[in-house]
């Protein structure tokens, strides 16, 4: 049961517009009034329907809904019994509005009597990002023609502060509370804020929201250099191994073990400095077997979770 008190909610999806509208009622028995508003929000919109489909149930299969369909001339049709992929859309709406809102609450870690406010952000979320035939368009787009707008999106669950307007509030109480975000109003209207303290859902439109934590984890992963640093193999040639020696010991040392020359016209040459000839290594730096081209190196700590890959540059 939802804080409202509902058991139970019907989505409608328009098939052409993929547009979805979701009701959250307390007993079957109001589908019939569900559908009337639903094609009445369609026929002001300019939208004609001529078939609904859906399974044989005893909510849809009913005198209130054939009654409804006949006033607006909609041929009614039924799946056959146990045959769910008939109505194979309508299935596959129902299960991800369902697996969404359980990631949904999950994730922003509310209790489960929120999951009508859990489908309705969902259904609202797909209405404004959603696929449909005509590209680069939204579902709301089609149905309504208005642009839709992502700009006010926030994290479902994130904690907030909702402005408490003057007439409810003495001068020196706060003028904030704390609550959690659990739903939209229309397009940039307002929000709605669960005050979990008081158990009431508050409407409002001056709301300041937290730092914005997705999943409500607070990942130890990082990517840094230090942690995983990257292998380079350099090409097959070959390696000049340059020797500068700056130092006056290692001087010394280099020029001690050689001819030293000196005259005896009485002209001292000892400290005049002898640099060893640069060497060149004629070796072959040859890959590894076991290395191939676009290979990566993934290390992973079960323990610590932590998990960088390191791609290794082959040679072109």
């Amino acid at each position: 049961m939802s804080v409202g008190g509902a058991c139970y909610y019907v989505c409608f999806k328009y098939d052409y517009l993929k547009f979805h509208h979701v009701f959250i009622i307390s007993t079957k028995g109001e589908v019939a009034d569900c559908i009337r508003q639903f094609l009445k929000e369609l026929k002001t919109a300019g939208h004609v329907t001529k078939v609904l489909l859906s399974d044989g149930g005893k909510e849809f299969n009913c005198e209130a809904v054939q009654k409804e369909l006949e006033e607006h001339s909609i041929t009614h049709r039924l799946t056959m019994p146990y045959t769910p992929e008939q109505n194979g859309a309508a299935e596959q709406e129902t299960h991800t509005t369902v697996e969404s809102s359980h990631s949904l609450l999950h994730s922003g870690g509310l209790p489960k009597e929120q999951w009508a406010e859990a489908c309705n952000t969902v259904v609202y979320i797909l209405n404004r990002t959603g696929p449909t035939p005509v590209e680069g368009k939204t579902p709301l787009e089609l149905s309504t023609g208005s642009y839709a707008t992502l700009s006010h999106l926030r994290v479902f669950g994130t904690e907030c502060y909702v402005h408490i307007p003057k007439q409810k509030r003495h001068k020196w109480d706060q003028k904030g509370k704390l609550g959690r975000l659990v739903g939209y109003m229309g397009e940039k209207d307002g929000y709605q804020i669960w005050i979990s303290n008081e158990k009431k859902m508050v409407l409002s439109h001056d709301v300041l929201f937290k730092l914005e934590v997705v999943g409500n984890l607070h990942s130890s992963i990082t990517k840094t250099e230090s942690m995983c640093p990257t292998l380079h193999v350099t090409p097959s040639q070959e390696i000049q191994v340059l020797r500068n020696h700056k130092s006056d010991d290692e001087n010394n040392a280099s020029t001690s073990g050689g001819s030293t020359a000196s005259t005896s016209g009485g002209s001292n040459d000892s400290n005049s400095e002898k640099y060893v000839q640069d060497r060149k290594s004629v070796r072959e730096k040859k890959q590894p077997n076991w290395i191939t081209s676009g290979e990566f190196v993934c290390l992973a700590d079960d323990s610590q979770g932590d998990y960088c890959p390191s791609p290794i540059c082959m040679p072109s």
